[in-house]
């Protein structure tokens, strides 16, 4: 017993790491300075909610709405397969960026976080 949950929670990790380097991965595709006001292809992992994200080499945290608040991606925003939204980035001033989610149109923006300060890693 013990082994098996050990191992779920392995594999649990594993995956979230993976979704994670997925998102970095478009990231560092994308590693220019990007303008304000121009839309970028971003994916936001979803995971357990929408909490951060990495765009124009920064980690940036999120200020969701109501509606998209909680330990768990909203209707809409998670692809079951990889814990992940497609949609765009918009950078609107140098301390505020905004997601727009593809399949729903809804919006999420972010803030910069503190220098240091790394990604969440759900578990």
């Amino acid at each position: 017993m013990k082994v098996t949950i050990a191992l779920v929670l392995v594999m649990c990790i594993i995956a979230c790491d993976s979704d994670r380097a997925a998102q970095s991965k478009l990231d560092v595709q994308a590693e220019r300075r990007v303008r304000i006001g121009v839309e970028y292809p971003h994916i936001l992992y979803t995971h357990c909610g929408i909490d951060d994200t990495r765009f124009n080499r920064r980690n940036w945290e999120a200020h969701p709405p109501p509606g998209l608040r909680g330990p768990n991606p909203p209707p809409g925003w998670d692809n079951h397969t990889v814990n992940t939204a497609e949609g765009t980035m918009v950078l609107i001033n140098p301390n505020l960026a905004r997601f727009t989610n593809t399949a729903t149109g809804e919006q999420v923006d972010f803030t910069p976080m503190p220098r240091g300060k790394e990604l969440s890693l759900c578990w």
